[in-house]
């Protein structure tokens, strides 16, 4: 019984972990383009981040958002999608 326990616990917890990853894309954007598009949008925000005095967790917030913003003006798309780590699959077969 106790060992059932710890089974579903590690489980639990393992299925916790993230599952879904966020990734940008853009239809017909190859992944050199992706590469510039992506270092661009992070100098920028990075450099406009700098402005004003912020914490360093309101400015690594603000980072993410300015670079965000980038993306989305350049026409990329958040997506989200199921990992293909291994220890998905497991817990995908566990669930059957």
């Amino acid at each position: 019984m106790k060992r059932n326990f710890i089974l579903i616990g590690f489980v639990i917890f393992i299925s916790a972990c993230g599952q879904t990853t966020s990734v940008w894309q853009k239809a017909g954007t190859t992944p050199e383009q992706e590469q510039l598009d992506y270092k661009n949008c992070v100098f920028e925000a990075n450099k406009h981040s700098q402005e004003g005095l912020l914490s360093e967790s309101a400015q690594n917030e603000r980072i993410k958002k300015l670079r965000d913003l980038c993306f989305e003006s350049k026409g990329y798309k958040l997506i989200s999608r199921k990992s293909s780590h291994p220890i998905d699959k497991f817990i995908d077969s566990m669930k059957k």
